[in-house]
């Protein structure tokens, strides 16, 4: 038999495997159709259910999906490459240049996360600030899961903070003791636990800005917010060296925040905000460990960033890319 022959044969064995697998969807389809009224209702429920979950999962995959004009490997960064099938919904690729595959989640935070038909409902658990059980009994997944993915969906939030502040801007930190909340190593509980400082930064239009830190020296105040504040600005702060010799340094306006408001006619925002973000952590949470404090800022930062509140449909935008050239771009680039 020559080469052509093999290939007509390969061709005719593809089209009746494609054939039979249609016919025995179609069967299995009518089939279903035609047993459903005899459906008890604990049974309907589970079929509504089930296919409840499936438009939510191509509903959430559609989204998600990556417009082939934005596209590009994400190992390679090159833009030559095929459709390669599908899978879990999403379109796959095939690059031509390092022959690897991926899709539109490929080395995002959302990569190889399952039951996407449940992401929404937990994005909208994050945006009501459920705790972790809470928000598993809500989407009916497991709290294990439930952690992971709360920090997965949070974890381009640490970038999103103001790029630049201006008017009258107040500073201020807030110190905690280092936390190993869920560790099971007995070395770090018998640990000397060490202080963690939050520095903020805020203007009169709400725009924030903090960092998350270790160390509380000049040289991090520095770092943290020698280009976000506007020259120009009145900086308000607490009698703290540090503040105090970064306006010395810089040129900037400076005067004191007091907790007395008879003393002072500005108001002290960024106190306010540190002291609520404390009680909604200890409080909510009974505290969080320090490995995973950058993130609890930056999702308490999200929730109190739009006056109406955050959309769930937007932290699940957020969790998959807000970096154009470190992760693959979104299909709706506006945050709605």
């Amino acid at each position: 038999m020559n080469v052509c022959s093999y290939g007509y044969v390969l061709s005719a064995l593809m089209v009746g495997v494609y054939l039979k697998t249609y016919i025995m969807k179609n069967n299995i389809f009518k089939k279903l159709i035609e047993e459903i009224d005899e459906f008890n209702n604990h049974e309907f429920r589970l079929l509504k259910e089930k296919v409840e979950q499936r438009i939510y999962s191509k509903r959430v995959s559609y989204i998600l999906e990556t417009p082939l004009s934005e596209l590009n490997c994400p190992f390679c960064t090159h833009s030559n490459f095929i459709k390669w099938g599908k899978r879990s919904d999403l379109q796959r690729y095939k690059c031509k240049n390092c022959r690897k595959t991926f899709n539109s989640l490929t080395k995002t935070p959302l990569s190889r996360l399952r039951r996407k038909g449940h992401w929404l409902d937990y994005s909208n658990c994050l945006k009501q600030g459920y705790t972790v059980r809470r928000a598993a009994a809500e989407c009916g997944i497991n709290k294990n899961t439930s952690f992971r993915w709360r920090h997965r969906f949070l974890t381009n939030s640490k970038f999103i903070k103001a790029e630049k502040l201006g008017g009258i801007v107040e500073k201020t930190h807030l110190k905690l003791k280092e936390s190993f909340k869920g560790s099971r190593d007995k070395i770090l509980l018998n640990k000397k636990r060490k202080n963690v400082f939050i520095l903020y930064a805020v203007d009169r239009n709400h725009n924030l800005f903090d960092i998350t830190n270790k160390g509380f020296s000049f040289s991090v105040v520095k770092r943290a917010f020698r280009n976000v504040i506007n020259k120009d600005s009145l900086v308000l702060s607490e009698k703290n060296q540090q503040f105090i010799k970064f306006a010395k340094q810089f040129n900037y306006r400076h005067t004191y925040l007091s907790s007395d408001s008879r003393k002072l006619t500005y108001s002290t925002y960024s106190e306010k905000y540190k002291n609520l973000f404390l009680e909604w952590v200890n409080n909510r949470f009974r505290g969080v460990a320090t490995k995973y404090l950058e993130n609890y800022v930056a999702w308490y930062r999200a929730r109190n960033e739009f006056k109406s509140g955050i959309k769930a449909i937007t932290i699940l935008y957020r969790a998959k890319s807000i970096e154009k050239y470190r992760h693959q771009p979104l299909k709706m680039t506006r945050f709605i």
